[in-house]
């Protein structure tokens, strides 16, 4: 049989409830006092405490996290990868602006900006001296050349320390070049530089101004090797027109060949881009088309700015955005 403790007492309120009024510490005796303290220091004894706890818990997580601010979407957007899709359009039109600044600068300097070839052939024959009509026209191919060259690294460093298809690249890219053409521009329009040709190679600002443009050139070729259209390469036309006509898909319909479309239509472009810099250079002057050069590669570089985001990786590979000419 199981018996009780004897050395404890119990005590029923209902029959002592004086029990009530008795200090905690008596012996033997449980006081509902004592019960009603410890229930209050316990947060477990109230139900409505312990969810209490877990809402304010949970609140303190919420404002631990921080939903993403506008600074830290607007990073992630420069530093996304730019979509290729439509990009060629782009490229045509630096096509477009090579055509125009070489123009003008021929016709007013005797000297190429983006077409390195003529420049070569002008070196050589200087350094041979077979220029009879200008014994220092060296000099300025040997400015194009070598500002060219230094461009290409320069761009090169830049993009692939950037990324090369990334949004913030291009930007920072044709932004350059926006400003380079600015600054040549700005030399015309203040009469730093003659408004009219000249034929004295040795003028020092006339030499900075070809400097300027021959390096921001550099960028928009590059600019065609990243984005994987080598077929524009946006200033020279030897190789593409040999190319147009090496096309087995030649006479194919417009939609089954788009490689021969974008070359038709780089060949075209330069044409009428070298076709207006004779214009301008004619009836508005030199300074007139620089500013209309640097006004078309700024619209490019807003358009880099709200240009389509390349799309997320798929299973069967990765975006068109991410395929980078190596």
């Amino acid at each position: 049989m199981f018996e009780a403790p004897r050395n404890l007492t119990f005590v029923d309120d209902s029959l002592n409830k004086d029990a009530l009024n008795e200090p905690s510490g008596s012996r033997g005796i449980y006081s509902r006092s004592d019960d009603v303290e410890k229930q209050a220091r316990s947060p477990y004894s109230n139900p409505l405490a312990g969810s209490t706890n877990v809402s304010i818990a949970e609140t303190l997580n919420e404002e631990e996290t921080p939903a993403p601010s506008k600074r830290s979407k607007l990073g992630k957007y420069f530093l996304s990868d730019i979509d290729r899709n439509w990009t060629e359009a782009i490229l045509i039109s630096c096509g477009f602006v090579s055509g125009l600044v070489d123009g003008l600068s021929f016709t007013f300097w005797s000297s190429f900006s983006s077409m390195q070839t003529g420049n070569i052939i002008n070196l050589a024959l200087g350094v041979s001296g077979n220029l009879y009509h200008q014994e220092k026209l060296w000099v300025k191919a040997l400015i194009a050349v070598g500002a060219f060259l230094l461009g290409t690294f320069c761009f090169i460093v830049g993009s692939w320390m950037l990324g090369p298809l990334r949004r913030i690249t291009m930007i920072s890219s044709f932004a350059l070049q926006t400003i380079l053409i600015m600054v040549a521009a700005i030399l015309v329009h203040t009469e730093a530089i003659g408004g009219t040709p000249s034929g004295d190679p040795m003028r020092w600002l006339q030499d900075v101004a070809i400097a300027l443009l021959a390096f921001q050139a550099a960028g928009q070729i590059l600019a065609s090797k990243f984005l994987g259209f080598p077929e524009i390469i946006t200033v020279a036309l030897s190789a593409v027109m040999c190319d147009i006509f090496l096309d087995k898909k030649l006479f194919h319909g417009w939609r089954e060949n788009p490689k021969r479309n974008r070359k038709i239509g780089f060949v075209l472009a330069l044409f009428l881009g070298a076709m207006a810099g004779g214009g301008m250079a004619r009836h508005h002057g030199l300074a007139a088309g620089l500013w209309l050069a640097m006004s078309l590669k700024g619209a490019i570089t807003v358009a880099w700015c709200i240009w389509p985001e390349c799309p997320p990786p798929t299973e069967e590979g990765e975006g068109k955005g991410k395929e980078v000419m190596k």
